[in-house]
């Protein structure tokens, strides 16, 4: 879907997008189930996030 837009860059999953990123700062926009594992590797990184709902 990504390759669509000239604007946007599709990746597989999480590490890879934290790997050839240099990010200040993440939004977790995915269902409750899902964020609890994004939250923990971004707190083992030392990336700031903000996430709506409650953390898991």
């Amino acid at each position: 879907m990504a390759s669509k837009f000239t604007y946007a860059k599709g990746y597989a999953n999480l590490i890879e997008v934290l790997e050839t990123n240099r990010l200040d700062a993440i939004n977790i926009c995915v269902p409750p189930m899902a964020h609890g594992e994004i939250e923990l590797e971004l707190i083992r990184r030392g990336i700031p996030f903000f996430v709506e709902k409650p953390l898991s």
